[in-house]
């Protein structure tokens, strides 16, 4: 009988320690996190605003699509409807940035902070033929 109790302690401590492993696992969505309380339909990284010193090197700006959110997930939709597009605080109009398709879920863009500047670097989606913005970042220069 005291071995039979063992092995359901055993089984339990197990079950226990896996739960608390899900958990854990589960705030990996905070990876797509954007900003507190945005969907987490996608991020850039790195996250946030990016103070640079004119004429360093180009840094690598990433967008990553979250595989768990559904609406986008669901219809189909993966790295290739992604884009980059850049907008400098001057006024002037949206330009996309050449990007490279890392995986199903992210693509890369060089930023190259050659000039002084206030751009504002959008990650979008193409959802169905509609751009919307995932995730928003300023560079300083």
């Amino acid at each position: 009988m005291a071995a039979l109790s063992m092995k359901r302690l055993f089984l339990a401590t197990g079950l226990l320690f896996l739960a608390s492993f899900v958990t854990k696992a589960a705030s990996t969505e905070d990876f797509y996190e954007c900003l507190p309380g945005m969907p987490k339909a996608g991020v850039s990284y790195p996250r946030g605003d990016t103070e640079l010193l004119v004429g360093t090197e180009a840094i690598d700006i990433f967008c990553h699509l979250n595989p768990n959110y559904k609406p986008y997930w669901g219809k189909g939709l993966r790295s290739s409807h992604l884009s980059f597009h850049l907008r400098p605080k001057d006024g002037s109009e949206w330009a996309e940035l050449e990007s490279l398709i890392v995986n199903e879920t992210t693509i890369a863009a060089k930023y190259n902070p050659d000039r002084v500047a206030k751009d504002n670097i959008e990650c979008r989606v193409d959802y169905d033929g509609n751009p919307r913005g995932l995730c928003n970042q300023m560079m300083y220069v």
